[in-house]
């Protein structure tokens, strides 16, 4: 089966998940692991918004629409908590407000999106936005450097 697309978003999925938790235990480096976690979130986000998103919508525009508002609400607090830092008192509840916002989309487009998007596109669509999620991916990172 062709999934390149849909593991690759799962893994993103489980990486910001694992920065949110190690960021919620409140032992590590919260800067670096903040730094990081706006990256693979903003990375994530324009390479999903670029690929699969445009792919289905036509399928399921209401749950899109609502995915583009939940990306909106995630990246308008993470440019909150990056203005007011890490040392902010409200640092540890904004992550915890932040780790909501995401596992909720996660798991409303793991459970339905993804299955979906499996079913609808055919095997060359899917490794066509693979490649381009790969593609738009990288070129965000090379230029955040």
């Amino acid at each position: 089966m062709y999934t390149d697309l849909f593991e690759r978003i799962m893994t993103d999925h489980a990486e910001v998940d694992q920065l949110l938790q190690l960021l919620s235990g409140g032992t590590c480096d919260r800067e670096a692991a903040f730094g990081r976690l706006k990256q693979a979130v903003y990375i994530h986000v324009i390479a999903e918004e670029d690929t699969l998103y445009p792919a289905v919508i036509h399928f399921q525009k209401e749950f899109i629409d609502q995915a583009y508002r939940e990306h909106a609400q995630v990246n308008q607090l993470l440019r909150r908590m990056e203005r007011a830092g890490v040392n902010d008192d409200a640092f540890p509840e904004n992550v915890a407000t932040l780790a909501g916002l995401i596992r909720g989309h996660v798991v409303r487009e793991e459970s339905h999106l993804i299955p979906l998007a499996r079913d609808l596109l055919g095997e060359e669509e899917v490794q066509s936005l693979s490649a381009r999620f790969v593609e738009v991916g990288e070129r965000i990172a090379q230029r955040s450097r």
